[in-house]
């Protein structure tokens, strides 16, 4: 090994441990301390970006006594204007100085009061305020001081002029003549006429204390597509590496330290402080430490910082969203972690890769990007999109092998703490069947290959905190997050 050679890996060496020590996390950068050539500033987004990303999970829709859950607005028959026109009722609903505010107990209070309706369900609680800078309010009334957040929103489509919005622990119904449903209700008649997969209530189905909702349909339409995938950097073309890079640190890479490792991952570091690895999987990991300490957090400021930078570092992939927001602290600066996730095929995606978690995770301190890691898969056109016509498992048939039920039942025994001796085999099946959090489609992509990776289609079962995956044709346990597979 040349003299050269020795000190570059010394260099890298004391970068990679002077951040391990700092954060033991692997992904760092601060935002405001990117190098960019003078003629060439990092312009601001404006909301859009914000309000693409910050959508509903997911639709709830009822059909009178029928219902469906929506998952995504582009991957149907025919793209549906869902999220638009929500967003319209609830900018009314902030801004209206004309509204009748009342607490109510809970969201049955409500629900028979609507034959048909349309609840907006998001993953996280969003503050309000967050929802009053991204639509713009310039003079909002003041339903914000009779909630700080919200994690739903529920319309009803009979004609009725009150929607309500939940943080799943309070309940307001709000009332105003200015309400238009107009438009949606047309939504909602559009996918009603275009066939839906029929979703049922495991408290009125299986009269137990569930609020999940399942589909029990043999053929599930969202799965008839059969998609491969592959990564979306193809770290063998140089063209394309240096492009990213040239996206970090701008067009000027002489001042850029580069380094080749033998197994294809590709390192760049700039002024011994920012570190950008391409992993030779596809991973892309960026970090720094902060420039200031930030004592105090502000949840809009960080999540625009880390929308604007996603949006011109690589982009965003298709039919994005926030998947989870945490409170984080380093060194005695207080920031957020936030993780997003997208779907294909109308159906999110779940990576089992062994190195990341998920798709895109940042680490924002305000208006500082601390870490930054990657890894993104889309569709692969060279492989012809098939068809699936072999009928899926329903939950309930999957829930039902006894394999997948034993599985289930010890981990249950063990988190709460129940005997055998103590509960009857009836009493405990109920208990279980009352303690599922949710039920959804997914698609899972095992990782194992670069190009040409056929995703699994599953289905995600939330059970008192603990998640099983199972193949939904198969009804195989995959994988047991939070939970003893064996």
């Amino acid at each position: 090994m040349n003299k050269e050679r020795f000190k570059t890996l010394v260099l890298v060496s004391l970068v990679f441990v002077s951040f391990y020590l700092t954060q033991q996390v692997w992904a760092k950068l601060p935002y405001n301390l990117i190098p960019m050539s003078s003629n060439e500033p990092i312009e601001q987004n404006d909301n859009n970006d914000l309000l693409k990303v910050v959508s509903p999970e997911q639709y709830l829709i009822t059909f009178g006594r029928s219902h469906t859950i929506l998952y995504s607005e582009l991957y149907c028959d025919e793209k549906y204007d869902l999220w638009n026109n929500v967003k319209t009722i609830l900018k009314t609903c902030f801004q209206d100085k004309d509204i009748k505010v009342d607490s109510i107990e809970n969201e049955e209070t409500i629900k028979n009061e609507s034959i048909r309706a349309i609840e907006a369900q998001f993953t996280e609680k969003v503050p309000l305020y967050i929802f009053l800078k991204m639509l713009e309010v310039d003079e909002a009334n003041d339903i914000f001081n009779k909630i700080n957040e919200i994690d739903r929103i529920y319309i009803p489509l009979n004609g009725g002029n009150f929607i309500v919005l939940s943080n799943g622990v309070d309940y307001l119904k709000v009332t105003s003549r200015n309400f238009d449903m107009s438009n949606i209700s047309k939504e909602v008649v559009k996918i009603e006429r275009n066939g839906y997969t029929k979703y049922y209530s495991l408290k009125d189905y299986l009269n137990v204390e569930s609020n999940a909702y399942m589909a029990l349909d043999k053929s599930v339409k969202a799965w008839r597509s059969v998609y491969y995938v592959k990564n979306e950097i193809n770290v063998k073309n140089e063209a394309q590496i240096e492009q990213i890079a040239k996206e970090f640190f701008g067009k000027d890479l002489d001042y850029v330290r580069k380094i080749e490792e033998d197994n294809g991952s590709v390192i760049y570091v700039y002024n011994n402080e920012q570190v950008l690895k391409i992993f030779n999987d596809g991973i892309i990991s960026y970090f720094n430490s902060l420039e200031h300490t930030v004592v105090e957090r502000n949840l809009y400021i960080s999540l625009k910082t880390a929308v604007d930078f996603i949006s011109s570092h690589i982009g965003w992939p298709d039919d994005v969203y926030l998947s989870s927001i945490d409170q984080i602290t380093s060194d005695g600066s207080k920031g957020y972690r936030i993780v997003f996730n997208y779907r294909i095929g109308g159906n999110p995606v779940i990576l089992d890769n062994g190195k990341i978690e998920h798709p895109i995770v940042v680490e924002v301190f305000n208006d500082q990007i601390k870490t930054y890691k990657r890894f993104v898969r889309k569709i692969d056109m060279s492989k012809l999109i098939g068809t699936n016509i072999k009928p899926i498992l329903s939950p309930l048939d999957i829930i039902g092998k006894s394999d997948n039920y034993n599985l289930i039942k010890e981990n249950y025994k063990r988190q709460t703490g129940i005997k055998n001796e103590e509960i009857n085999k009836s009493d405990l099946r109920e208990k279980i069947l009352s303690s599922i959090n949710d039920i959804y489609m997914a698609y899972y992509d095992t990782c194992r290959q670069d190009y040409g990776q056929r995703l699994k289609s599953v289905w995600t079962i939330n059970i008192n905190g603990t998640t099983y995956i199972f193949d939904a044709y198969s009804g195989e346990c995959i994988k047991v997050i939070g939970g003893i597979k064996n």
